[in-house]
């Protein structure tokens, strides 16, 4: 599914300004201002929050209520429940009504909605690290640091914290951080002797032994599944043979040689049966399943869904391996994006404290790896691997190993407003070209011209 364009992000936040200049205050339309009496509708059971001056904690001292929304997918629903627990048995003040509200952008549009009309926000909610700083510059999200320095939180032990920083500021803490990587099929890897290339250049030897090609010239099984609906999937292939999407400037090599020499020789892969381009409604699950009857033996999918893989594949007597992607001829690395939890400003005042306390136990080392552990994100832990909860852990879970082991070599894609509708014209663009059969470099060049457009207009 692709990502909500950031004209609906941008556009909503332009009403929820013009909304709050027309309510005359500065502090917005909040349903309760700290300062106004508050009724029985508005506060049943409100917090005592103490931050006394000279008291550098502050402390949920009468029991609260807060709502936690979250984007995490069925099968781990009750693993995470049960950290939840552990947080109330460890914090008796706090009860959390932990709720399902969808996909992170579904997240996001409900938010901003709830952020104009002043009630129905949550007190604790994830975003993406491509729009949190949209959100900071628009007052969207609570700045953290009183929270931060109050608890004594060491965000240094923290990765990629620096992502949800704003003017030295921190908006939100790295909850989930999932890479892009390879899955495959390590029982057929053994049983036929594929082997995994190191670079791009082995690409074509690879998909040629991993497929399989029917008399008839239909394709048994596919070498490669590669996700075309979100450009998570597939950046590390333009990024690492030279291909600049865009840079801070507003430049593309998108359309350079490059770039035609690398998207030709994919769509010769497809065009032949060996790699498959996937696109459109249910991509994502028919990926996955075609994955699990071995009809495909390596896909391209987020290390967040790991132990769904795994719990999968063994079903079917298959075992499960991880890879990092093959490096090109210029770079050798693989995309890298994550999740903050984040505090709503016009939220609940006398709540924050309580939502601030699970934030930062899910975000705690030994939480994040707990969780790690029945998904599949990579532990948030600058450290974490190196502790002996984290070399059990590998010890378990040897495949992974191999994708821990490269986190350093993972980038963040750049953070522009425009980025998001950037992607947008990467996923269509690219689908034309291996599924319409547009030719390569007009279309190429047609995604330039529009790149650059959404850069001069952000």
């Amino acid at each position: 599914m692709k990502r909500r364009n950031r004209w609906v992000l941008s556009m909503v936040l332009v009403c929820a300004l013009i909304m709050s200049a027309c309510s005359g205050g500065g502090g917005g339309t909040q349903t309760q201002k700290a300062d106004e009496p508050q009724t029985a509708d508005t506060a049943a059971a409100p917090a005592e929050v103490t931050a006394a001056e000279g008291n550098d904690v502050y402390e949920v001292t009468e029991p609260v209520t807060i709502e936690f929304w979250h984007t995490l997918e069925e099968m781990y629903r009750d693993d995470f429940n049960q950290l939840v627990d552990e947080f109330e048995k460890e914090n008796p003040n706090i009860t959390v009504n932990v709720s399902y509200q969808g996909r992170v952008g579904e997240i996001l549009e409900k938010i901003l909605a709830a952020n104009i009309a002043g009630d129905g926000l949550p007190d604790v909610f994830p975003i993406h690290s491509s729009e949190i700083q949209v959100l900071a510059e628009n007052g969207v999200v609570e700045n953290l640091d009183p929270y931060i320095a109050g608890n004594g939180t060491d965000v240094s032990k923290i990765s990629m914290s620096d992502v949800y920083a704003r003017d030295g500021s921190q908006y939100g803490l790295t909850w989930t951080i999932t890479g892009m990587c390879w899955f495959y099929n390590q029982t057929i890897a053994d049983q036929e002797g594929i082997q995994l290339p190191k670079t791009w250049d082995e690409m074509d030897g690879f998909l040629r032994k991993a497929a399989i090609i029917n008399a008839d010239g239909t394709t048994e099984r596919y070498g490669m599944w590669i996700g075309g609906w979100d450009s998570y999937y597939f950046t590390w292939m333009l990024w690492n043979n030279g291909v600049l999407v865009i840079d801070e400037d507003g430049n593309t090599t998108i359309n350079s040689e490059k770039a035609q020499q690398t998207v030709a020789q994919i769509k010769q892969w497809i065009d032949e049966g060996l790699m498959m381009w996937g696109y459109g409604s249910n991509g994502s699950t028919n990926m996955r399943q075609a994955f699990w009857d071995g009809q495909v033996f390596a896909i391209v999918h987020t290390s967040s869904q790991y132990m769904n893989h795994y719990d999968n594949m063994k079903q079917k007597g298959y075992e499960l391996g991880a890879y990092f992607p093959p490096a090109g001829s210029d770079q050798d690395t693989t995309e890298v994006f994550g999740m903050c939890l984040s505090i709503p400003t016009k939220s609940d005042a006398n709540k924050k404290a309580a939502a601030y306390k699970l934030i930062e136990y899910l975000t705690s080392e030994d939480v994040n790896l707990k969780m790690a552990e029945f998904t599949g994100f990579l532990a948030n832990g600058t450290d974490v691997m190196a502790s002996e909860n984290g070399q059990e852990y590998l010890e378990e879970n040897p495949a992974m190993k191999n994708i821990y082991e490269r986190i350093g070599d993972m980038t963040v894609a750049i953070q522009l407003p425009c980025y998001p509708e950037v992607t947008d014209v990467l996923e269509d663009g690219l689908a034309l070209i291996f599924l319409e059969n547009h030719d390569v470099k007009e279309q190429l060049d047609e995604m330039a011209y529009q790149i650059t457009d959404l850069y001069a207009n952000q």
